[in-house]
């Protein structure tokens, strides 16, 4: 995959215009959007979109739209087999503090996002929860398209509603806004 990313800085923030182009070996992608380590002090995030339990593009009938605010400490689903877990589907902002400044993530469309005291490769690396090991950062994912949690594991394929397909010509693009309040 090739990505072009063009970062606009102004006094309000910044904006990301991301542009990938996969090879035609690539069927589909588990997520396109932003990964981002900051600072354990931002602990609290609100936003508004499916909560307040996690939800994914093809599992969100157990939330419903609405405001949420949690710290991320309490967001984590502990699984006894770590895994992708606590994403928010259809989110139109997400604001991540530590209580003096405030960072908040807007986007063209609805989105989803991740706020996590573990990175994705702990989650995929550790086969018990009492294995795991937390970041030293949150770990703050922010993605404009992210796929369902069908898997083909213990049931059918995921359906292609729910994967991240390449658009035209196996491109895909999305624009962010990030804002320091």
């Amino acid at each position: 995959a090739y990505m072009d990313v063009k970062y606009v800085f102004s006094k309000k923030g910044i904006d990301i215009h991301c542009e990938v182009e996969t090879g035609n070996k690539v069927p589909f992608l588990p997520r396109f959007g932003l990964r981002m380590f900051v600072s354990k002090a931002f602990e609290k995030v609100s936003y508004y979109g499916y909560g307040p339990y996690e939800s994914y593009i093809d599992k969100h009938l157990s939330s419903y739209m609405g405001h949420f605010s949690a710290n991320i400490a309490d967001m984590f689903e502990d699984y006894v087999r770590p895994q992708e877990n606590s994403s928010h589907y259809g989110c139109r902002y997400v604001n991540v503090s530590n209580y003096d400044i405030c960072v908040k993530f807007t986007s063209d469309n609805d989105f989803s996002f991740n706020a996590s005291e573990y990175t994705q490769e702990e989650l995929a690396q550790k086969r018990h929860n009492y294995e795991l090991e937390k970041s030293g950062s949150s770990v703050i994912c922010i993605d404009s398209r992210m796929a369902g949690v069908g898997s083909n594991s213990c049931g059918p394929a995921l359906a292609d509603k729910y994967r991240v397909l390449p658009e035209k010509e196996n491109k895909l693009s999305a624009h962010f806004g990030i804002e320091i309040i």
